[in-house]
């Protein structure tokens, strides 16, 4: 992960549109950041959002876009004398809709997490899947139990086959976890039913807490 070159190829590979990395080596004095080489070597423009410094470097949250970033701002998630956490939020303007992409790095300690979990208000995970569905019932926190998810897939995406959303959405549902499940006539990628179904749960998110 310290070789930007080898990041940046592993990213072309995946052809996104919007990428949100941790842990990445920003501006200082000598030398140019990880981040200013990938988005150089992909062609994306990007935002980054430093929790501390390494080496007089930056060092923290970064979001890579090859559609108009428009703002992005801050969020922090430190817990007492633990290391700097935080949330990495950017607007980024698609078709003349507003999309919020949430960079999120938690802590690694079980109270940390607790109490960062606690402060976020909800998941939306958009043509993507669980990785591990037979571990998340032991894997997932008591904090996130009742965070609520908002799950997209269409169902022409060639990457992440719509049957994985569903089995994550299964998997989800059968452990109580208030998810909504939405699907959309397209392939890996975004439309704008989708982003104003995200728009209007959010509101509704937002108003419950």
């Amino acid at each position: 992960r310290t070789r930007p070159d080898r990041v940046a190829a592993v990213l072309r590979d995946i052809r996104a549109d919007v990428i949100a990395l941790q842990e990445v080596v920003g501006a200082g004095p000598s030398g140019t950041s990880q981040i200013e080489e990938i988005g150089a070597a992909l062609g994306m423009g990007w935002v980054m959002a430093p929790t501390r410094h390494l080496r007089h470097h930056q060092f923290g949250n970064a979001i890579l876009s090859r559609l108009p970033i428009t703002h992005h701002v801050q969020y922090d998630l430190t817990w007492k004398t633990c290391e700097r956490r935080g949330v990495h939020r950017a607007d980024i303007d698609v078709h003349g809709h507003v999309l919020h992409v949430y960079n999120v790095h938690l802590g690694t300690a079980i109270l940390e997490r607790r109490h960062q979990a606690q402060r976020l208000a909800g998941l939306v995970g958009l043509s993507g899947y669980l990785p591990l569905p037979d571990a998340t019932a032991a894997d997932r926190h008591p904090a996130n139990a009742a965070t609520p998810v908002f799950i997209g897939h269409g169902d022409a995406d060639g990457v992440v086959p719509m049957p994985r959303g569903q089995q994550a959405y299964a998997v989800l549902s059968r452990l109580g976890q208030p998810v909504e499940w939405h699907d959309y006539p397209i392939d890996h990628s975004v439309c704008d039913d989708e982003i104003d179904d995200v728009a209007a749960w959010l509101r509704r998110v937002w108003s419950s807490t």
